[in-house]
């Protein structure tokens, strides 16, 4: 998402990140509510810092997003975080 420039792409506030150093950058497509979004990045953290097989953060995000759903469905976490709305945005 972004301002359109010929031959260089979407300019956006991501782009801006990777511009400026950074190896990856995450981002949402779309709002996504903050105690869903805190959850989100908590598991997506735990994941990508603490498994024994040390996930790129690709799958680290999957794994999180994995968690919502799973415990969504469980009754562990609230109902509505096993839309998509709450956690497919990201990436």
């Amino acid at each position: 998402l972004g301002t359109l420039r010929g031959g260089e792409g979407a300019l956006g506030f991501q782009r801006a990140f990777l511009i400026a150093g950074s190896a990856s950058v995450m981002a949402s497509y779309w709002e996504v509510p903050d105690a869903a979004t805190a959850f989100l990045m908590e598991r997506f953290y735990t994941h990508w810092l603490r498994d024994a097989d040390r996930p790129s953060n690709s799958i680290a995000l999957f794994r999180a997003q994995a968690d919502m759903r799973a415990g969504a469905a469980n009754g562990a976490l609230p109902a509505q975080w096993a839309e998509p709305a709450a956690w497919a945005g990201f990436a």
